[in-house]
């Protein structure tokens, strides 16, 4: 028994001299878990499929950062950046030709139709097409159609243009989300990411000296989805914005004469931005297929596409 209470004595003693424990001396907890060194928490996001950009991902994917649940999961205490995003793989985008500038992309389920002209309706897939996104670039009728639009959009579509196609809309348009060049706009909880991007002439114009399509007043866009980035040029010459373009997954690039550029200039822009793939588009009364030889030796994909079916 005395040995009894002299162990006692001893270990409240002990107990008692220990100073009190402060936050910054306590170990680092994280979600429950002991803190990692930054190697170790590098290794383990990347067992648990958790990454910070797309450079973590294997290939074919992507860091997506929309999905992300929190910033540190179970296990994980150290983070490299704002938020932990997951490997997703990367997603097809489907491609619909119907004329001209006119044409219907799908992603996920999600279709997307941009500059759809009334005319250019007839060659859609299925009965009755409806969208749930329209982006317009310009103000030009092969561009903003109100007919086009009115007969893909349902009370849920959402729609992308810049002030002046909303401006000559007159109200048609109150709704749509309006971008300019270097704005941005978010859609289906962030799933896809809408850039407006410049799209204007260097130097040909009307015979009145204006230019055709002005610096600001239209817009080309950069989407991103499914890991992708897609750019779409609207009516551009080669200006620098476009060389200076990077990462582009997909690329539909104009030409044609008077009013945007020649093959042979469409191809120089391209060489300087490098997309994967290609798309030539808004091509009428060019060769595309010129494109074959000028871009000889480039790691690009050229797609042509029946932009103009029957003729139109």
């Amino acid at each position: 028994m005395k040995y009894f209470i002299i162990v006692m004595t001893l270990f409240v003693f002990a107990c008692e001299s220990q100073p009190e424990a402060t936050p910054e001396a306590a170990p680092a907890q994280t979600n429950g878990a002991a803190a990692l060194n930054e190697a170790e928490a590098d290794a383990k996001a990347k067992e648990l499929g958790i990454c910070a950009s797309d450079e973590a991902c294997s290939d074919g994917q992507f860091c997506n950062m929309a999905q992300c649940e929190s910033c540190c999961p179970p296990g994980v205490a150290v983070c490299n950046s704002a938020c932990c995003g997951r490997c997703a793989d990367k997603t097809e985008v489907k491609v619909t030709p119907l004329q001209h500038a006119s044409m219907i992309l799908e992603w996920e389920g999600i279709k997307i139709a941009v500059d759809p002209i009334e005319d250019a309706l007839k060659n859609a897939p299925g009965d009755e097409p409806k969208v749930d996104v329209i982006l317009v670039t310009d103000i030009h009728g092969d561009h903003y159609n109100q007919a086009g639009i009115d007969a893909l959009k349902t009370d849920k579509t959402i729609i992308v243009a810049p002030k002046a196609v909303v401006d000559m809309a007159e109200g048609k348009l109150d709704g749509a989300q309006v971008i300019g060049n270097g704005e941005a706009t978010f859609l289906f909880d962030k799933k896809i990411r809408v850039e407006g991007v410049a799209m204007y002439n260097l130097k040909r114009k009307r015979d009145s000296g204006e230019l055709f399509h002005i610096k600001g007043r239209g817009n080309g866009y950069i989407l991103e989805m499914g890991g992708q980035r897609v750019y779409l040029s609207g009516d551009t010459e080669c200006i620098d914005e476009m060389k200076a373009l990077k990462d582009i997954d997909v690329a539909f690039v104009c030409m044609n004469l008077p009013y945007t550029m020649p093959v042979e200039e469409a191809a120089e822009c391209i060489k300087a931005f490098k997309p994967k793939k290609l798309y030539p588009f808004h091509h009428r009364g060019q060769d595309p297929k010129k494109l074959d030889e000028l871009l000889k030796g480039e790691e690009i994909e050229i797609k042509y596409l029946n932009w103009y079916p029957a003729g139109q």
